[in-house]
């Protein structure tokens, strides 16, 4: 049975996640051009700092106390993704930054809906599911599939666009953690195992922004 990143010790930084299909060195400074245009402040004011360390020390300094203004990169297994998680996805739009990556890098992207039933949410609600984007079909409304199933205590709710994809449960409704794992894998993602980030001899960015300043692009 698939279990959520790290157990969920870091939600709900580990229920949005990010994937994007190009080198890390390629995505952090594409990212952090992109988040300083979503906050409408200079890149400048976009801090960067490198993390060595496991995927848990890199994602207990996004979750820190401070901005909530923040996203981690995180090189993975095979080179193939770059990870990102974001801190607080008010502050920062990860549908924004999924949707917009592939047009700034030529790369395909994911983002993972991967929060199950919790006692603290209302009714037990769950949100799994995933947005595939690519260069040319990268708007909200006009990625390549969108498959996201909630769960709120009655009949789950879903929402498709797209073709479906090969390793796609029959019955879209059915899209439980297990089968998001398997749809993931089948795209080249590893998205639960800890063991699958921050391969040997890489290190992790955290990107913070510095939302006080006046000067704007």
């Amino acid at each position: 049975m698939t279990r959520p990143l790290l157990d969920g010790r870091f939600a709900p930084s580990t229920e949005l996640l990010g994937f994007v299909e190009a080198p890390f060195d390629r995505c952090v400074p594409a990212v952090r051009t992109l988040v300083a245009e979503l906050l409408a402040i200079e890149p400048a004011a976009i801090g960067q700092q490198s993390l060595d360390g496991s995927l848990e020390e890199a994602l207990a300094a996004l979750t820190a106390e401070g901005s909530a203004a923040r996203c981690l990169l995180v090189p993975t297994v095979g080179a193939s993704w770059t990870a990102v998680f974001f801190a607080d996805p008010v502050a920062i739009d990860p549908r924004s930054v999924a949707g917009d990556l592939p047009e700034a890098l030529g790369c395909r992207t994911v983002l993972a809906y991967a929060r199950p039933g919790r006692s603290d949410g209302p009714d037990g609600s769950s949100t799994v599911g995933l947005s595939l984007a690519e260069p040319g079909r990268a708007g909200l409304l006009d990625a390549v599939r969108v498959l996201v199933v909630e769960r709120r205590g009655g009949a789950p709710v879903v929402q498709t666009y797209g073709d479906p994809l090969p390793a796609e449960p029959d019955d879209p409704a059915r899209l439980t953690l297990d089968s998001l794992d398997r749809l993931l894998r089948s795209l080249g993602i590893d998205a639960f195992a800890a063991a699958a980030y921050l391969p040997p001899g890489t290190h992790a960015v955290l990107l913070d922004a510095d939302t006080t300043t006046t000067t704007t692009l």
